[in-house]
């Protein structure tokens, strides 16, 4: 990926012959980004997946007219009978992460997998405002309509009350996700 108006971090969490999976995090270089990828959690390859399973996120600091924002963009694991662990241990160390600097102000992105009512959406919900989809405009595509996945994974989440953000939720294009864009206005 090259791009002459943007700065970029890559977090690859696995590998499928020439293509990888991964996290991106792209901001305009006019912004100067300092990025800090940060592995959540990793796993040694199992007997059906050859490659390390790895689950992570990228915290991008950027200074805005003397004032610090923290945009830390994430993907976890899919839910799965086999996955209640790792789910486990990524969130704990994803919540480990957000409180070594409770007092900087944050805006969480990304695709959280969240089961409904799962306790980790409530929990951040406690600490972070936040938008994702409705009941009638979902972030996510079915694949099966037996899906226990809840149909909207992607979420915003923010910390500050000096952060103010419109937040919307854009069509489907060549993604199964719904992109969520947010314009983010510092107090």
């Amino acid at each position: 990926l090259k791009h002459n108006k943007y700065t970029y971090e890559f977090l690859a969490f696995g590998h499928f012959g020439k293509k990888s999976m991964g996290l991106l995090t792209a901001v305009k270089k006019n912004f100067k980004p300092k990025f800090q990828p940060y592995v959540l959690r990793t796993d040694k390859p199992r007997i059906l997946r050859p490659f390390k399973n790895v689950r992570g996120l990228i915290s991008t600091t950027l200074i805005i007219d003397e004032k610090s924002i923290s945009i830390v963009n994430t993907h976890l694991t899919y839910p799965r009978i086999h996955t209640i662990d790792m789910r486990k241990r990524e969130f704990v160390s994803l919540k480990d992460y957000l409180g070594t600097d409770s007092s900087a102000a944050t805006f969480l992105c990304g695709d959280f997998n969240f089961l409904p009512f799962d306790g980790r959406r409530r929990y951040l919900k406690k600490y972070f405002a936040d938008f994702s989809g409705g009941v009638f405009k979902k972030t996510w595509k079915h694949s099966s309509k037996y899906s226990l996945l809840r149909a909207n994974p992607d979420y915003l989440f923010w910390n500050d009350s000096r952060i103010k953000v419109d937040a919307k939720l854009a069509d489907f294009n060549t993604s199964d996700h719904r992109p969520l864009y947010a314009k983010i206005v510092i107090i």
